[in-house]
């Protein structure tokens, strides 16, 4: 799992300075890779669908895939991904394998 950066406030009470000092962090933080927009997981052994969690997911985002063992790769072409709020559905054929490991990055 990636480091997650913090969101900056779109406005602040505080002192300017400390609000310019978040706002850099951020830009640091996406300067190094760290956009929170990526995550790792393993399809579920046995099973034709995997759920992910995601806070700031929406209708219409989509979900890039990166298959990060070998198993993935040879089962991308049966994944499917339904990207709803809140959720990333990955839609898949049922297997043993425990090994079947993805990168995904989400996309508005």
């Amino acid at each position: 799992m990636p480091n997650r950066s913090q969101t900056v406030p779109t406005f602040w009470k505080g002192p300017e300075e400390e609000h310019r000092r978040k706002l850099a962090q951020a830009i640091n933080s996406l300067m190094k890779g760290q956009s929170n927009n990526g995550f790792e997981v393993t399809l579920n052994a046995d099973a034709t669908l995997t759920e992910l969690t995601v806070e700031f997911a929406r209708t219409g985002n989509i979900a890039q895939l990166q298959p990060m063992s070998a198993s993935a790769a040879a089962s991308l072409a049966n994944v499917w991904t339904e990207v709803t709020v809140g959720t990333v559905k990955l839609h898949h054929d049922s297997s043993p394998a425990t090994d079947r490991k993805y990168g995904v990055v989400l996309v508005a």
